[in-house]
């Protein structure tokens, strides 16, 4: 049974996280519908007048007590958040009709509000339930509204009729679905269809539903990182990371005086160059190995991996040179997709160096949810997961005590044998032993025979099986013996248990995009001496929901970039047309490109014998273009989704003819424009990446890590006063411009880029410079598309802006990014340092 208890789990006071969920318990209603109801201290009833503000996460701190409490008002803000933004669209969330609710064994008022929770069962097949809402299935770690109605609007959820109560998943049965353990926030009394009962059982006339929310997992781990509450934790390395005058970047004089005298690592020089890294790769992994060998003092090590530098790459032929170290690693990430990365490719490099099949990665292991992990993708890692190989093991250790019961019983037969023989002359005098005149075959028997009993007694008297009780002492078996271990970076708080092996070395990949709080995690892991983080500060960081500025979403590689970094710094993915603008703007042009794109044998040429003559790089001006705001904020422009259909449909035609396998991404900053392209394109072409011609549509956000052969960007801006949303932060704007491989099409309206004065004016001015800026309207086709957009569009558009109008007369502009200031006319987008400016993601599409 998975749960949220204390090792032992006997006791609900056990449940992890207990204060924030107290917190979240202590919200009332009003809070979870309003954003602005909680600026300050969220978990008081107090006024916004009488709350102090939250205080942005400093720089640096005076002690390990004011670093980890830093985060906890911040954490409580983007709990509150999220939940806040849940609550909005209660209508469409997940909902279960519960059949039975009864006090658990672990029920001990007032503070212990366990129940057991038996859910209605769900028809096979069947995603949905009978009232057309999403099935919900129970996880550990959901936040549950228990209601006697179903929610069309978050009023519903208090009415004097059908009052409500928060509860959280804290336990789950593996083998079931239906049943789960519930700590309400209050006794479920307040039902009146179970007052004064200890039971509630549906009835004909009653029922009581399940209504998910959100879940809270991420932030209860958080929560217990952040609180003293993980098991043989060290705060060794945090401390170290504090320090006003920290050195922890820095080399050891020591060992760096020995490792550079030092030639003892042939073995290893060896292995690293068989994996054909550049220069500045293989100085980081060298750079990480020697600080490995350190036992002065601990250090963090930063990689910077700007897009399309081999970061994976890097940190794979890292591990690997440190799997044969026998340096027990844990290499963690923020997102399943981004350890599945580095983990399958860290496994190409050892399955090459496999002599027999699969015999040598049994102290390799990945761990987490398999089916979140999507882990049927990915064959290659199958034999490393976890949860795939305690069954295995299960059944091979039960074969063997079979086995081991087995050689009893051949004791015994032997002995039977014997005294058989004792009465039968033949089969005594072939126990008795060989003599002259014997057949072949008696020779034969009584030296198998001999040999036989020999490596019976051998393995009985040498084979040792552990005694594992059930498969959680499987599976804590082999975390504690692996010598690499891959996970996200919230479940290493699994590695925090009591008598787990000490770990030597963190390596956290993304941990640009990972927050500081959540870091807070792997890095208090027992035994910890060194860290090494990976990523890039200028690519987006982690997503918050909070629009307050506490620099929640800041990562600790971003607070840490003025320490020495090992730039990796000739990029293999972009046509060097493409990576022109973005070296020159995001990385002061330190940027190389790599052999494989600058030799012409590697373009591929699109959009061949068009009017405009373009090749890799170009941006369209699409000057009569219409922009349009839905009721959420969220825009789009009917005009550029013509216009990127119509490029996709040359694409293929262009791919069909030429018999060219083609991959197309196009990107938008905002949702309701991803929808529409999605939407204009329908099933016309294929999404599957080992298609011939395949096409996604995703934000900006959505393509993080990805790349295509083509990308087209649609910036969606066409207004009078140079607001272009989410664009204007450069982070967004280096992912966008950073996924193609051999073309990029860059579709917006010159004039309201001009007006931005951000960093898409001078992308439009160096376009003009380099000769690579296009009217869309000169050629013939674009125009017709284009005008037949503005014809099926005009009438409606009129009456939406008109209503956009009024309502903008009757309540405030929304602020929906960090660079705007609430005022349309006002919209300002300062220059972005990176070092110091705020990476909070508000909103990740909207």
């Amino acid at each position: 049974m998975n749960n949220f208890s204390s090792s032992s789990g006997k006791k609900a006071s056990g449940i992890k996280g207990r204060g924030l969920i107290n917190e979240v318990f202590s919200w009332p209603l009003a809070a979870l519908g309003n954003h602005s109801h909680y600026h300050g201290k969220v978990g008081t009833c107090n006024s916004i007048s009488h709350v102090p503000p939250v205080k942005p996460i400093p720089d640096k701190f005076s002690s390990t007590e004011e670093y980890t409490e830093s985060f906890k008002l911040p954490l409580l803000e983007e709990t509150h958040a999220d939940l806040v933004s849940k609550m909005a669209s209660v209508k469409s969330a997940p909902v279960r009709e519960i059949s039975s609710l009864t006090t658990a064994r672990d029920f001990n008022p007032p503070r212990d509000l366990v129940y057991t929770l038996i859910l209605k069962s769900k028809s096979k097949g069947s995603g949905q339930n009978n009232y057309g809402k999403e099935m919900y299935v129970p996880e550990v770690g959901d936040l549950i509204a228990l209601t006697t109605t179903k929610p069309k609007h978050i009023s519903d959820l208090d009415k004097p009729r059908s009052p409500y109560l928060l509860a959280v998943v804290v336990k789950a049965k593996v083998e079931s679905s239906d049943t789960v353990e519930i700590l309400a926030s209050k006794q479920v009394s307040l039902f009146p269809s179970v007052e004064r009962r200890t039971e509630f059982t549906r009835k004909q006339d009653e029922k009581m539903y399940a209504v998910h929310l959100t879940n809270m997992t991420t932030n209860i781990r958080i929560w217990q990182g952040l609180n003293n509450e993980l098991e043989g934790r060290s705060m060794k390395l945090i401390e170290q990371l504090i320090k006003k005058d920290s050195m922890i970047g820095a080399n050891c004089s020591i060992c760096f005086a020995e490792h550079t005298k030092d030639a003892t690592k042939s073995d290893l020089k060896d292995v690293i160059c068989r994996f054909n890294l550049n220069e500045s790769q293989e100085s980081a992994v060298w750079t990480c190995i020697n600080a490995r060998e350190c036992h002065h003092k601990q250090t963090v090590k930063l990689i910077w991996g700007p897009p399309g530098t081999g970061k994976t790459k890097t940190v794979a032929s890292l591990l690997f040179a440190l799997s044969i170290m026998k340096c027990r690693t844990v290499t963690c990430a923020p997102t399943n997709i981004a350890v599945l990365g580095v983990a399958a490719r860290f496994m190409s490099l050892l399955r090459g160096a496999l002599e027999h099949d699969t015999y040598g990665i049994g102290d390799i292991v990945l761990f987490g949810n398999g089916e979140r992990m999507k882990i049927d993708d990915h064959e290659e890692l199958l034999d490393v997961l976890l949860e795939r190989r305690v069954p295995i093991l299960s059944r091979c250790l039960s074969l063997v005590k079979t086995m081991i019961k087995a050689i009893a019983l051949l004791h015994c037969i032997q002995t039977l044998l014997q005294e058989v023989a004792a009465s039968s002359t033949g089969l005594a005098e072939v126990f008795k032993g060989i003599k002259e005149g014997d057949s072949i075959s008696s020779k034969e028997f009584h030296k198998n025979k001999t040999e036989c009993l020999e490596v019976l007694v051998v393995l009985r008297d040498t084979l040792t099986v552990p005694q594992f009780l059930d498969d959680y002492e499987i599976s804590s078996f082999c975390l504690k013996n692996a010598c690499l271990i891959f996970c996200t970076a919230n479940s290493s708080i699994k590695l925090h248990t009591e008598g787990m092996t000490p770990v030597e070395l963190l390596v956290v990949d993304e941990a640009a995009q990972l927050k500081e709080c959540e870091s807070t995690i792997p890095l208090q892991l027992p035994g910890l001496r060194h860290a090494i983080l990976v990523g890039d500060e200028r690519q987006l960081p982690a997503m918050v929901q909070s629009k307050i500025k506490a620099e929640f979403g800041r990562s600790l590689f971003q607070r840490l970039v003025l320490l020495e970094k090992n730039l990796l710094n000739v990029q293999y993915r972009m046509h060097p047309d493409i990576s022109m603008f973005p070296n020159k703007f995001f990385y002061e042009n330190r940027i190389l490109n790599g052999s494989n794109v600058v030799e012409m044998t590697n373009h591929k040429h699109f959009f061949e014998g068009n009017m405009f003559g373009f090749g890799s790089y170009a941006f369209l001006n699409i000057s009569n273009g219409r922009e349009e705001i839905n009721n959420s904020y969220s825009r789009k422009n009917t005009v550029e989704v013509a216009v990127v259909a119509e490029l996709v449909a040359r694409l293929f035609k262009e791919s069909v003819s030429k018999k060219q396998k083609v991959s197309v991404g196009c990107i938008a900053p905002y949702k309701s424009q991803v929808l529409a392209i999605q939407e204009k394109l329908g099933d016309t072409y294929s999404r599957e990446a080992d298609s011939d011609f395949c096409v996604n549509a995703r934000s900006v956000d959505g393509f993080q890590g990805g790349e295509e052969d083509v990308v087209i960007i649609s910036t969606v801006a066409c207004n009078a006063d140079g607001y272009i949303g989410f664009f204007a932060n450069h982070q967004r704007a280096n992912v966008a411009l950073t996924r193609a491989r051999h073309c990029l099409l860059i579709l917006g309206n010159e004039e309201t880029l001009e007006k931005s004065g951000t960093i898409w004016w001078d992308l439009v001015l160096d376009a003009k410079k380099r000769g690579c800026f296009y009217d869309a309207s000169i050629d013939s086709g674009l125009a017709q598309v284009m005008a037949d957009a503005l014809v099926d569009g005009g009438q409606s558009l009129s009456r939406q802006f008109a209503a956009m109008n009024l309502r903008n007369e009757e309540r405030p502009w929304p602020s929906s990014t960090r660079n705007y200031s609430g005022d349309r006319k006002t919209f300002a987008s300062p220059r972005y340092k990176y070092g110091r400016s705020s990476s909070d993601r508000s909103w990740r599409h909207d």
